[in-house]
């Protein structure tokens, strides 16, 4: 007896997790003859051409899959028939627009997104298909929001999965196939509900450990991706979101304490910057704290500052002389090593100059060690600062007069100006300046 050869290899068994052999029957039989036929869509998935003629844009196949799309689902989001499911949700990943579009208006998304979601522990598998077929809907249907989609905000509930947090991390990008999402997030107080969730959750340990802390900071994250909406930016910058960021997190893990930080600097402009004095002595404490060698922390602490000094008349009625440019000096010498704290100081520096209350205290303190970091050169970034400060303070004294008087009061002023600082500026003409600092 003849040993018949092995079946051909076809393009689902090139699929991860899809090992049949296709019935001869299906194989041989012209997939159009297949619609003709009225073939059990599970059949129908096993034909090899089946995904180059969606490829092709075959609309017959395309328009035969639309009509069982809602068995399409059913098949995809159980786990009733593995093999077929990951066919099937192979071709709902195609993005064709017509099958995507009949996927947005079947009950049957709503209905096992659901039973997914009020899980205890959500299966893993059908969550990430979930996931990724109602992002590849809301970036495909994009005249208006899919209503069989409003189970998104339950997603919120599941953040410990990444594939969650990835999902909100996408439909929050500021692109033009994602307004009507974010107005229909807008529409159901999407902030309100976030700040809601913050609120709810107090995070303590490691981020990688505790499940508090990492949902906790990546609550902040949709926080921070939502200011960059145009479309939710104002929502977020409301009392109740504010609120719920500034609550005290006592005994929480630095990575929690980075994150808010960085969302309070985020949320802080010339409208809100009444609700977050109170936050001002301790975004000072938080920047003069010299056993942190310069991270994050300090470094958002340091431009929250800044922002308060340039949006908020009250905070700087009552800033000590002489006590802010202590901190700065201090980060300068101290922390050479954290270039973004010297940074972000230099920038402090400068927002404070430009404040006539302090301009005068702020110039007679810090301009004159400055000058003699730049004359006596010990460390290359460091020189490089200094000459980079040095340089707008002269630059600025040429438009105001009143600076332009405190820098003459600094003995070393002129000298530098005429030697050092002219040789460096005669050094550097042909360049462009801002892109040597």
């Amino acid at each position: 007896m003849v040993e018949e050869p092995p079946p051909k290899k076809t393009i689902l068994s090139s699929i991860p997790g899809v090992k049949f052999e296709v019935p001869k029957e299906i194989k041989d039989t012209p997939i159009r003859n297949l619609v003709k036929e009225n073939t059990k869509i599970t059949s129908f998935s096993e034909h090899p051409s089946l995904f180059k003629a969606i490829h092709d844009t075959d609309n017959v196949v395309i328009n035969y899959l639309c009509k069982n799309i809602d068995e399409i689902l059913s098949i995809v989001l159980t786990k009733d028939d593995k093999i077929h499911g990951v066919v099937l949700y192979s071709v709902l990943k195609m993005e064709n627009p017509v099958i995507t579009t009949s996927v947005a208006k079947s009950p049957n998304l709503i209905y096992y997104a659901f039973e997914i979601l009020i899980s205890i522990q959500p299966d893993h598998e059908l969550l990430i298909r979930l996931v990724n077929i109602t992002y590849i809907v809301l970036h495909t249907v994009t005249e208006e929001f899919p209503n069989m989609c409003g189970y998104i905000v339950q997603f919120l509930n599941i953040l410990q999965n990444y594939c969650s947090q990835s999902f909100f991390e996408s439909i929050l990008k500021n692109e033009a196939e994602m307004e009507s999402t974010h107005n229909w997030l807008n529409s159901i107080g999407f902030a309100e509900v976030i700040a809601t969730e913050i609120s709810g959750t107090q995070p303590k340990g490691d981020p990688y450990l505790d499940y508090n802390t990492y949902r906790y900071t990546t609550l902040l994250k949709l926080v921070r991706l939502s200011l960059h909406c145009p479309i939710l930016a104002e929502s977020f910058r409301c009392q109740k979101v504010i609120q719920a960021v500034l609550k005290p997190i006592d005994g929480a893990h630095k990575f929690a304490i980075e994150e808010r930080l960085c969302t309070i600097l985020d949320l802080y402009n010339a409208e809100t910057y009444s609700y977050f004095r109170d936050f001002y002595l301790t975004a000072l404490h938080i920047m003069d704290d010299f056993k942190d060698k310069g991270s994050l922390l300090r470094v958002a602490a340091t431009y929250i500052i800044l922002k308060m000094i340039a949006y908020d008349h009250v905070i700087v009625e009552h800033i000590e002389d002489g006590y802010i440019p202590g901190i700065i000096l201090n980060i300068f010498y101290r922390n050479a090593e954290s270039t973004e704290l010297v940074r972000a100081a230099m920038s402090l520096a400068k927002a404070a100059i430009e404040v006539p209350s302090l301009m005068e205290v702020m110039t007679q303190i810090v301009v004159p060690p400055l000058i003699s970091e730049a004359t006596k050169p010990t460390n290359l970034f460091i020189t490089s600062i200094s000459y980079d400060f040095l340089i707008w303070c002269k630059d600025r004294a040429d438009e105001d007069q009143k600076f332009a008087k405190s820098l003459s009061l600094i003995p070393l002023w002129k000298p530098f100006c005429k030697k050092e600082l002219k040789k460096r500026l005669d050094m550097i003409e042909p360049y462009d300046t801002e892109s040597l600092f």
